[in-house]
């Protein structure tokens, strides 16, 4: 069993290693223009996953002894060294990967506690400590150098070797309600929910961009050095675009081996704080600081989209998902942009925000997950979408479908042949035909007929594609970017 498992992801490797190849050699051409571990491993991981992650740290979170300790920390940060008690810890919270105390003092002031999930001495070593402080750090020096919404940082430590037993972070507490409550307000007018929805996503363009001041001369997380200086930072490159293709292609090369939220937003949707800058990247603007939120880009993923026609339903039960249409996402992708543009009067009315859901789910594409199929199948459903079905008996039957059964029978003996068939279109003709938006390409007899992409990607991984079929793809490609 291990070998057919070994086997399988080998080929799936192969596969995604195609499309993402290919796809690049495009990518890295518009952009010129335009500017093995088993899966037994994988297996191993999951069967280690406790029903309760949180169960050894809560075992060992000395809350007894948190009141005090926060007391005396603020204490000393009093130009007085007044000491302010405590007079309620709050019962943990689950957030993302971490549990959250509020601790709440004698004057109304109320501070958050963040203590990983995985703060014990047998699971959090190193490059966890060194996350943690990168976390804090980054926070702090956000706060300090842009006017980003983000809590202040009152303290952390990277070691359990604490009274509290435990790696923490110590910050201020952000009393607002979730963006996710109120993006999805289903009580309040449409008109009322459209304009929150859109002061929010100004807020939210104001403050990624600024990060666009911190440029790097490679990809990777957030370091800083032993005076907590963040190093690495490099003057800014005219190429957004620059190392792209190495950091997208890395991760082909990485197969096997092991974002921040804006969680509170107040009534009118303004941002009050963007939280959990755990694990910050430096990126590329286009799939960084300039892309679109993630949230907005639900609909090219069909592997985690989960809408339907019933969730537009005021009385639609919403407990236990909530999704916007593909009409709703892309109306909010437009507003964005525009935001960044109006930020940004130099993008090229943001260029690269706009390319960006592309860019992104390309580079998703590349990891080796249960869901890269499932975003290479959009990309590739985008790039259909941009071929237009034309039947011609004099026109080279080019479907982008894979051949049939009697085709892959007689591969070897007819590529030649069809190779040299498909050459009877002069590059001018195709080229012409697509700057009318066309792409002609012979779905078959059946105009309806199913592009099965799991075909398309085994004889892509197997034979290649035909001259002609390579620029068809090529066209439908490009036909994606908005120039």
């Amino acid at each position: 069993m291990g070998n057919l498992s070994q086997s399988l992801s080998k080929h799936l490797q192969g596969i995604a290693g195609g499309i993402v190849s290919f796809s690049l050699s495009i990518v890295n051409c518009v952009m010129r223009r335009g500017t093995e571990d088993s899966d037994d491993e994988d297996d191993d991981k999951l069967d280690s996953i406790d029903i309760d992650p949180f169960e050894e740290v809560l075992e060992r979170v000395k809350v007894k002894h948190i009141g005090k300790y926060v007391a005396a920390i603020r204490a000393k940060k009093h130009p007085s060294g007044k000491k302010i008690p405590v007079v309620e810890v709050g019962t943990s919270v689950p957030f993302c990967e971490y549990l959250c105390y509020r601790v709440k003092f004698a004057d109304g002031v109320s501070w958050m506690l963040k203590v990983p999930a995985i703060g014990t001495p047998d699971q959090f070593d190193e490059d966890d400590a060194e996350a943690l402080r990168s976390e804090a750090l980054t926070m702090m020096m956000l706060r300090r150098e842009t006017t980003i919404p983000i809590p202040e940082v009152f303290s952390y430590n990277n070691t359990c070797k604490n009274k509290l037993k435990v790696p923490f972070i110590l910050m201020e507490f952000i009393d607002a309600r979730p963006l996710y409550e109120v993006w999805h307000d289903r009580e309040s007018p449409k008109e009322v929910v459209q304009a929150r929805r859109t002061r929010c996503l100004q807020d939210i363009a104001a403050a990624y961009l600024q990060l666009g001041k911190y440029t790097f001369n490679e990809y990777g997380p957030l370091k800083f050095d032993d005076q907590d200086c963040l190093t690495g930072v490099v003057p800014v490159k005219n190429d957004p675009f620059s190392g792209f293709r190495e950091a997208c292609t890395s991760l082909l090369d990485q197969w096997g081996v092991p974002k921040g939220a804006a969680e509170a937003s107040s009534d009118d949707g303004s941002v009050r704080a963007i939280l959990d800058w755990h694990g910050a990247y430096a990126n590329q603007p286009i799939i960084g600081n300039e892309q679109y939120p993630l949230w907005l880009m639900r609909d090219w993923d069909p592997t985690a989209y989960m809408w339907s026609e019933d969730m537009e339903r005021r009385d639609h039960d919403e407990d236990y998902m909530r999704e916007d249409s593909p009409d709703t996402l892309e109306f909010y992708r437009n507003v964005y942009a525009q935001c960044i543009a109006n930020l940004r009067p130099e993008s090229e009315n943001a260029k690269l925000t706009r390319n960006s859901a592309l860019f992104q789910h390309l580079m998703m594409a590349a990891t080796k997950t249960l869901f890269s199929l499932g975003q290479t199948g959009k990309i590739l459903d985008e790039v259909m979408k941009r071929v237009e079905k034309h039947v011609d008996d004099n026109s080279c039957p080019a479907s982008l479908d894979s051949p049939n059964d009697n085709e892959k029978d007689n591969k070897k003996d007819s590529s030649s042949k069809e190779n040299a068939a498909c050459d009877h279109n002069s590059p001018s003709e195709t080229e012409d035909h697509v700057k009318h938006g066309g792409i002609e390409a012979d779905r078959g007899e059946d105009e309806d007929e199913y592009f099965d992409i799991y075909e398309f990607l085994e004889a892509l991984d197997r034979d290649g594609l035909c001259e002609h079929r390579q620029k068809l793809f090529k066209a439908g490609f490009e036909a994606l970017f908005i120039s």
